[in-house]
């Protein structure tokens, strides 16, 4: 018969194994997005704010595409920047002539995919590159593949700035309401004291 000390502990071991259950998930979660892929992706179906379909039509209003992965049969979703770098890297044909490897999200809960597409490498190694509309980086041809990269940059640029101004307004508004504190000595019948204004 155990007394109640050996349940307490017994109880205590029971919930440390619990917890270290716990956080081995979540550490074999998080290398799971390291883990490269094999990833040869056919039946694209590109995302507008319109409309979805299966034809290239540019990137303009783009928001991402789902395609099929004929490696392991699974739905990915590659958001903008990734399909603009494989269209890139296909001439806008998507079609690779070989699997390339991908890096990916965890399990998704969306019905339409089962995963985010994250980075993408061809097979010797070298990364397949996003065409993000945030890098400076971009070559010329790379450029070509935005269909309207000025108006693109400009937009990204005034949102931005615009959180930047947001950040910038409420450090102040935080500065402001924390100077105008009041403090001085106050001397009354029991004394003499400090005050401060929070």
């Amino acid at each position: 018969m155990l007394n109640k000390k050996q349940y307490s502990m017994l109880f205590i071991c029971l919930l440390l194994t619990v917890s270290l259950m716990g956080s081995v998930s979540a550490v074999t979660d998080f290398s799971e997005t390291k883990i490269k892929h094999d990833f040869y992706p056919v039946d694209f179906i590109f995302q507008y704010s319109d409309k979805n379909t299966t034809t290239y039509e540019g990137d303009l209003g783009l928001k991402g595409a789902i395609c099929r992965n004929t490696e392991d049969n699974i739905s990915y979703y590659a958001p903008v920047e990734n399909v603009r770098g494989i269209a890139y890297a296909t001439k806008k044909t998507f079609r690779f002539n070989e699997p390339i490897q991908i890096t990916h999200s965890l399990k998704s809960n969306k019905a339409e995919y089962d995963y985010i597409v994250m980075n993408m490498y061809y097979k010797n190694g070298s990364t397949l590159r996003k065409l993000d509309i945030s890098d400076s980086m971009l070559t010329a041809d790379e450029i070509e593949y935005f269909d309207d990269y000025r108006t693109q940059k400009q937009e990204y640029y005034n949102k931005h700035y615009a959180d930047q101004l947001d950040t910038i307004e409420t450090y102040q508004e935080y500065q402001a309401s924390s100077s105008n504190k009041q403090r001085g000595y106050m001397i009354g019948t029991n004394g003499i004291g400090f005050y401060s204004s929070f």
